[in-house]
């Protein structure tokens, strides 16, 4: 056979092609059924030919399928399985009114033996016509064989008969009963269908006999996108439509939300407490001079180890405006949980809400909730993996370094005995030097200020065989800690260079050799938490081939679940920790900043030892239960990491006369 072409090929070039106007794709049903070839596959009994007839109806009244816009004119629909007495008992449940637009015919030609003619006529006679609906394909195929070459000629044909008269031809067939990854290899016949025609639709039941079904739609000219249907008694299609529209406006709002929240946009309405918005009708806000301040106020109190309950009982007392109020007075607009008849009641619970709120510090976090469904719009928290932040939008009220302070004890507090007001200055800081747990505050009302003391948490909870007291008196612990923050920050202001230099050489080695530690321990964690999941799909396989027992299953199935579970907990917190150690390499300048800020130090506060001080260690004494005995006592600065504490073993607490520390080392090595 010879297949040459006496004329040469006819092309256009890219430059050409671009600068040249085209007609974009003519829609029958606004974004989702274009002029050409579309199929709509189904299981048996599923409501095809219901939906079939429904389209064809609404399109010859020009009315929207699913708020979609739809191109009125004539609709054929060649319902080759149906009787018109079925046609008709449908007609009445569909429409009170059917228009003389639509055309039905219950038989008709084979592709190739006369349907494109008899096709052909119609449209002649019905210039207006845009759709084209048959219902089903097999009806008209001729009998042959299904191969590739079969099913794309036939197809072929019919996708020549659309574009030739600028219309929509629509097939409604099969899907096979076998289970598929991909819906739309289900279709009947090979892939020469789905590749020959413009779209594809599979329409597939939840379950059999279920009132729900999924329209999966793809195509050349349409975005993919699945659909949830659902149908009545009362009326089999229009449900449907509602549950459509609902579900794709859905997605639509959802993804403009997330697009808006990834620029750092502000999603909600209401500014939160503190700030304004810079005008009517922007989403920027700006600090508000009549709040602002008492966000500040709020975050003092806590740093100077205030916690919630105690903040809201001091802003009740004077007289301060609460947020619902507050705003509630300046705009007029009520919020949730207003109550006008006690407008300065402070709760512990909105306190927290503005401490753990990252907007103070210039930040936007958006995504934070979530509805269960289109359906139902319960709020659900999402996880903070989910959620979307973006540093720097806006002016903060509050700095970085206050921030962390406040987390840091909101993380650590305690809350007091009722009967002592006055909260514990360590809360937090304070730890065993050899189990690592924290140190309690041992007080009681019988006791003098002087006699309280910290005592290991193990000891206290599990005995003398977990660990020891590490015992250590209130009095003696503040005096240590002052005379040690008074001489490294007095160093630190009196001769910064030579400070940072000892200080970066000697944290450099510890640092690394932390950083190396934790991320031997990450690795192993990530090789364990593969090798469960290579584990338990063995012991899947073994417990189908039988050579587990379902009993057997069930039990090491629970193990391994527990242990991942656990792992893909500790990993992320591993690895923050990582991060954090990686970024606290020795940042000397800002511990002497800090310095410079306080050249006077009397007293100690808790704002003041979160600001210099990350951790206290109390090491266990040369000789357990001596008073007499030396003690260790190693504080970690922030910013500089570990400085040897003014006690040395072989001193005594009680009696500090002779202080061999860091400080005097760094003297001596730099003199």
């Amino acid at each position: 056979m010879n297949n040459k072409m006496n004329h040469p090929l006819i092309t256009v070039d890219g430059r050409t092609l671009m600068d040249r106007p085209l007609e974009p794709p003519n829609f029958v049903v606004d974004t989702l059924i274009s002029q050409g070839l579309h199929i709509l596959a189904g299981s048996p009994k599923v409501g095809k030919s219901w939906l079939a007839l429904w389209l064809a109806v609404t399109v010859a009244k020009g009315e929207p399928v699913w708020n979609m816009t739809t191109k009125q004119g004539t609709t054929l629909y060649l319902c080759l399985e149906d009787s018109v007495l079925r046609i008709q008992n449908r007609l009445f449940e569909i429409t009170e009114d059917a228009p003389s637009s639509v055309h039905f015919c219950t038989e008709c030609a084979l592709i190739g033996q006369g349907l494109e003619e008899q096709v052909d006529a119609f449209l002649a006679a019905h210039p207006d016509t845009v759709l084209v609906i048959i219902d089903t394909l097999q009806m008209v195929r001729p009998v042959h064989d299904a191969t590739y070459a079969n099913d794309y000629r036939d197809l072929s044909v019919l996708k020549r008969l659309a574009d030739k008269h600028g219309i929509a031809i629509l097939l409604i067939h099969h899907l096979r009963k076998e289970k598929a990854e991909d819906v739309f290899h289900r279709i009947s016949g090979t892939t020469a269908i789905s590749g020959a025609v413009d779209s594809s639709f599979t329409l597939v039941e939840e379950k059999r006999g279920s009132d729900r079904a999924r329209l999966t739609c793809v195509g050349r000219d349409i975005e993919y996108r699945e659909l949830e249907l659902r149908r009545s008694e009362e009326n089999p299609i229009r449900n449907w439509a509602n549950e459509l529209h609902a579900k794709d406006t859905s997605k639509k709002v959802r993804a403009i939300k997330k697009m808006q929240a990834e620029r750092g946009e502000r999603l909600g309405g209401k500014p939160p407490y503190g700030y304004k918005k810079k005008d009517k009708d922007s989403k920027e806000i700006i600090p508000d001079e009549e709040t602002a301040p008492i966000v500040r106020r709020i975050f003092d109190l806590c740093a100077a180890g205030k916690g919630p309950n105690q903040i809201a009982r001091i802003l009740t007392q004077a007289q301060v405006l609460n947020p619902t109020n507050q705003y509630y007075q300046a705009t007029g607009a009520a919020c949730t949980n207003l109550d006008t008849t006690r407008p300065y009641t402070w709760s512990g619970r909105t306190v927290a809400k503005i401490l753990e709120n990252k907007v103070y510090i210039g930040h936007t976090l958006n995504m934070k909730k979530t509805t269960l469904s289109y359906k139902n719009k319960k709020q659900i928290q999402k996880p903070e993996s989910e959620q979307i932040l973006v540093e720097n939008t806006h002016e903060p009220l509050i700095s970085m370094e206050v921030w962390e302070i406040v987390q840091d004890v909101r993380e650590h507090k305690r809350r007091p005995p009722k009967h002592m007001e006055e909260p514990n200055l360590f809360s937090g800081l304070v730890y065993c030097a050899d189990c690592g747990k924290y140190m309690v505050l041992c007080r009681t009302e019988e006791m003098r200020e002087d006699q309280y003391y910290f005592r290991c948490s193990t000891y206290s909870k599990r005995g003398k065989t977990a660990c020891s007291p590490h015992q250590i008196r209130e009095a003696d612990l503040k005096a240590i800690v002052l005379d040690d923050l008074r001489r490294v920050t007095h160093f630190a202001r009196m001769k910064e260079r030579q400070f940072a230099q000892y200080i970066n050489q000697r944290n450099t080695a510890e640092l690394r050799r932390e950083i190396n530690r934790l991320q031997r321990e990450l690795d192993s964690m990530h090789r364990r938490y593969d090798e469960l999941s290579v584990l338990f799909k063995r012991l899947y396989e073994d417990n189908v081939l039988g050579r587990v027992s379902d009993e057997q299953f069930r039990m090491l199935s629970a193990d391994y679940n527990a242990e991942q579970k656990n792992l893909s907990a500790t990993i992320p917190a591993k690895e923050e920790q990582l991060e954090k150690l990686k970024a606290s390499a020795a940042n000397v300048d800002a511990f002497i900043e800090k310095a410079k800020r306080y050249t006077t130090i009397d007293e100690l506060t808790p704002e003041l030892l979160r600001l210099f001080i990350q951790r206290i260690e109390v090491g266990e004494r040369s000789q357990k239960y001596s008073r007499s005995a030396g003690q260790s006592i190693r504080i970690v600065y922030r910013d500089i990491g570990r400085v040897d504490s003014p006690m040395q073993e072989g001193e005594h607490i009680p009696h500090i006369t002779k202080q061999i520390t860091d400080i005097e080392e760094i003297k001596r090595l730099l003199a």
